[in-house]
């Protein structure tokens, strides 16, 4: 079973959702990153940060453009553009639901 095969709908609602589970993945180990340090590392954490930052940014775009890019490759260039348009879609729809639960809690 072929993955590609899938409709696009489908392929981007798996890419932003593995694109929101990853991000709060990478939120709370920076979130606890504090805790493992203690406060004598003024070089280290700077260093550690950058590094998941830029690691992140490398992994989330992989996560977001890496089928799109592939079908792109396979010249099917229409099922490219909307698995990315329904990514981009789905994680907005994704920001604007957990900011209002966040607005709703606080």
């Amino acid at each position: 079973m072929n993955i590609l095969n899938k409709s696009p709908r489908f392929l981007g609602f798996l890419q932003s959702s593995c694109l929101v589970l990853y991000l709060f993945f990478v939120s709370f180990i920076m979130g606890n990153l504090g805790k493992l340090l203690q406060d004598d590392n003024d070089f280290v954490a700077p260093v550690l940060f950058l590094l998941i930052f830029i690691t992140s940014a490398v992994i989330s775009g992989l996560i977001v453009l890496w089928t799109p890019g592939y079908l792109f490759w396979e010249r099917n260039y229409k099922k490219s553009i909307d698995v990315l348009a329904w990514t981009v879609s789905l994680s907005i729809m994704y920001f604007l639901v957990i900011l209002s639960v966040l607005m709703l809690v606080s």
